[in-house]
């Protein structure tokens, strides 16, 4: 579907921002637009900041400075691929409108959300919901189908959940070609000698 053929839909978060993020993919079938706060998108996120930040040399700041100074407009600003429901979350977090935010999210959510604060570096501007969202999932942790959980552990930096994964996928991961099972028990037997160093491993 080309981009003139999608329907659009407009979110607005900050109704006094002056930025509008504009997400589009041939993943999603509608083009979202955001209308948000670049000091609220500056003060969550270190890419953000440093791709609309007041000293920025990037195009999108040299567009919003101007903007500001014409007073009138808005500033477009690409946002990479992502879950639109879950990017909605991220930003209305972002501007403390967190009211209709639901308390208990699915799984695959948790993850797109993962997936952005991943990208935006911005983990710690949503920490609280993050938690919040976690917790109904942790006894899920090394279950099958959910791979995923190693992301969510990283992102957030729960140091427990991520050595719990990482030495359960190194003790149970299946491997049929010859070449790679080596590779794997050369692995395992790294891993038996680390023993309990593993927590220490993690973020090194």
């Amino acid at each position: 579907m080309s981009t003139d053929e999608r329907k659009g839909f407009y979110i607005t978060i900050a109704p006094k921002g002056d930025v509008e993020l504009v997400l589009q993919s041939d993943l999603i079938e509608d083009m979202c637009t955001y209308r948000v706060s670049s000091e609220r998108l500056c003060a969550a996120s270190p890419v953000f900041r440093a791709m609309l930040g007041p000293d920025s040399k990037f195009s999108e700041a040299v567009e919003l400075r101007r903007v500001g100074r014409d007073g009138n407009g808005l500033c477009k600003v690409n946002a990479e691929c992502c879950d639109p429901n879950a990017l909605a979350a991220v930003l209305k977090i972002f501007h403390g409108c967190t009211h209709d935010l639901p308390d208990n999210i699915e799984f695959k959510a948790l993850v797109d959300v993962a997936v952005i604060c991943d990208y935006y570096d911005c983990a710690l501007a949503v920490e609280y919901w993050a938690e919040k969202w976690i917790k109904p999932w942790k006894s899920y942790i090394i279950e099958p189908g959910y791979d995923s959980w190693i992301l969510i552990a990283k992102v957030f930096k729960d140091k427990a959940s991520y050595s719990k994964i990482a030495s359960h996928l190194i003790l149970n991961c299946v491997v049929e070609n010859e070449q790679l099972a080596l590779v794997v028990e050369n692995v395992y037997q790294t891993r038996r000698k680390l023993g309990e160093h593993i927590p220490h491993v993690y973020g090194t």
